[in-house]
């Protein structure tokens, strides 16, 4: 008995291995199809809703600068611009409501409404579902702290740092240099492209797909680690799950 429950392990440990090297043979493709484009996200400046830029340049701010921005909890779509002001802008949505301070360089944003335990990531690029837009005159001296993203995130230039607990959903960044990031979990897809890339990348755990600068492995029995100085290592990057897939390139 005991030998026929070892053979049948052999056989299932092989026969996962063969998918595994199937998977990476045909489908190493579909990663890009399974890390979200974000870039889509840029249409939604277009959506109607509600825009503040006068309380972000009142003399009793003192910092007029954004410098600092902490989400406690955000529901639907997040973008972090650059723009020749700064500002905010919550589009028209069906979850919940998004509430804000801004004082002294400090931003602070959290969601009052509802959960989106029900939403697909799909469903997040309709126009029915909120976003909200952070512009800021000088990213590359806005350090980001977010608990809980509930959807998608997308940063489309270079902020001095970036500290995140959890994403569940997608997370897309587009800069021209590479920045400190620390990021706890990642429960879906993350796309994250630096131009000047000069960091240590390390990733604790991966239980999916990575592609890092194009060598794409599949982890299909045991979650894999990442450990790479890319140049200089001047910034660093530190992930400590992701469950889902993940992409990382210049």
């Amino acid at each position: 008995m005991k030998r026929f429950i070892i053979i049948v392990l052999l056989l299932g440990i092989s026969a996962s291995i063969i998918a595994g090297v199937s998977f990476f043979i045909n489908d190493r493709d579909k990663l890009k199809n399974s890390v979200i484009d974000l870039s889509i996200m840029k249409d939604i400046e277009e959506q109607k809703g509600f825009s503040d830029t006068e309380n972000f340049a009142k003399e009793e701010n003192f910092d007029a600068e954004i410098k600092e921005l902490y989400i406690e909890k955000l529901n639907g779509g997040l973008l972090i611009k650059q723009s020749n002001y700064n500002g905010i802008k919550i589009t028209d949505g069906e979850k919940g409501n998004v509430v804000y301070s801004f004082e002294n360089g400090k931003l602070i944003i959290d969601d009052k409404g509802g959960e989106t335990d029900n939403i697909s990531i799909k469903d997040l690029f309709k126009n029915n579902y909120r976003r909200t837009i952070v512009y800021s005159k000088n990213p590359e001296e806005l350090i980001a702290k977010i608990t809980n993203l509930n959807g998608a995130m997308s940063i489309d230039t270079n902020i001095k740092e970036l500290t995140i607990e959890t994403v569940n959903g997608a997370l897309g960044i587009d800069s021209k240099e590479s920045f400190n990031m620390n990021i706890n979990s990642i429960n879906g897809a993350a796309n994250i492209k630096m131009e000047n890339f000069d960091a240590n990348i390390k990733i604790n755990s991966i239980n999916g797909g990575v592609s890092t600068f194009f060598e794409y492995e599949e982890s299909n029995l045991f979650p894999r680690r990442i450990d790479k100085k890319i140049k200089n290592g001047r910034n660093v990057i530190e992930i400590g799950t992701v469950n889902g897939a993940i992409s990382i390139d210049n």
